[in-house]
């Protein structure tokens, strides 16, 4: 049995506490509505919960390993230009690799290219993984180092979510050994745009800073609190959505394999843990130049290598203001404005053509510009 939405009390209660809102509204033909939909929500719920599919991955392997984190290709790979996906921290590597015909490590094989994936791994379990000092310089480095000896040229590198803010750093300190740099869904001006998500991390500050010292790691369950509380009908949404959706259909496939996904978070390191919320949500470091890693100072300004930057206006999570505020930043870029939300740009039914194809089509760009 699954266990999410996860944590499920959260998400019913938040859930539950928007409805009622609206019920009281809208009087009692709301209540009845009220009633219906809640109904139906935790009939979804339960459907998935209960649900035997058992949705699979394309396959791949490891080449490369140092302590949890690793670095994954598919099979039989053909040798092509490489091409380094950095996922978030906060969740899993696999959203890169979902499912059966939405797998953009498929994709961009499919397009001539060499993906290759970094799973973080259970990162608070990694001492190299303690701070992004250590991340960037003894592991995204080193396995930069390992592919461009592998394939014998400067890999192309992609960075989702966290993990293109991330990729922002490694530019900054190492672009010598990056062919180009593409940043979906980046967040940069963390007070840009609404700041919703800014808002939301700033209401849940004192029971982070309670987990964070007593555990010494920021718990997947504050931080999954923290996003649903972003958008808390999200889940009376989906989940009556799913409750109609035909068994063994790509929808409640790739529906089921997105909840999995969300559902299994990793916990945050203490001191990477602290740098998002206090320097980069609080302090917006990154977006003043004062976020420093290793004694130097992140300037986008100074990345030399070519960038393409993704964003889009429909995401809620990293909204584009934020996002394209790295566009503002860099000298030598481009933007493409994708009509998907967050995890849309990478499971969505329109990811292929508004976000994948561009980012593929920039890397196309650069080997031509630079045989």
């Amino acid at each position: 049995m699954r266990k999410g939405p996860h944590p499920l009390s959260v998400h019913i209660g938040m859930a539950a506490s928007e409805m009622a809102r609206d019920s009281a509204q809208t009087g009692a033909a709301g209540d009845i509505s009220y009633q219906e939909n809640f109904a139906k929500m935790l009939r979804g719920i339960q459907r998935y919960q209960c649900s035997p599919a058992q949705v699979s991955a394309p396959p791949l392997k490891t080449i490369w390993q140092e302590g949890e984190v690793r670095l994954m290709t598919l099979p039989d790979q053909a040798v092509a230009t490489p091409v380094v996906f950095l996922p978030s921290l906060v969740n899993k590597a696999n959203i890169l690799n979902l499912i059966e015909g939405r797998s953009m490590m498929q994709y961009f094989a499919s397009q001539g290219l060499a993906p290759l994936l970094i799973d973080w791994g259970q990162s608070a379990q990694d001492p190299r993984q303690a701070n992004f000092e250590s991340l960037i310089q003894d592991r995204i480095v080193s396995i930069l180092g390992f592919v461009a000896d592998m394939y014998s040229q400067k890999p192309h590198a992609m960075g989702y979510c966290m993990g293109g803010t991330i990729l922002a750093a490694v530019a900054a300190l190492a672009g010598d050994k990056l062919a180009s740099a593409t940043f979906l869904a980046a967040p940069w001006d963390f007070h840009a745009g609404g700041g919703a998500l800014q808002k939301r991390v700033a209401f849940w500050y004192p029971s982070a800073m309670q987990a964070l010292e007593s555990k010494r790691v920021l718990d997947q369950d504050w931080l999954q609190t923290v996003f649903a509380s972003l958008d808390p009908l999200l889940t009376r949404n989906k989940f009556i959505k799913f409750a109609d959706m035909e068994e063994g259909t790509p929808d409640h496939d790739i529906f089921i394999a997105i909840e999995d996904w969300l559902n299994d978070g990793v916990d945050l390191p203490y001191e990477i843990a602290q740098t998002c919320i206090q320097r980069w949500f609080f302090d917006n470091e990154t977006a003043q130049n004062k976020w420093h890693v290793g004694g130097k100072v992140i300037q986008p300004a100074h990345i030399d290598v070519p960038c393409l930057v993704v964003a889009s206006k429909q995401d809620r999570l990293v909204e584009y203001a934020s996002a394209h505020a790295l566009t503002a930043s860099l000298k030598n870029v481009r933007e493409v404005s994708p009509q998907c939300g967050h995890v849309g740009m990478i499971a969505g039914r329109h990811a292929i053509k508004t976000a994948w194809q561009p980012m593929v089509e920039f890397i196309a760009y650069c080997n031509n510009k630079n045989p």
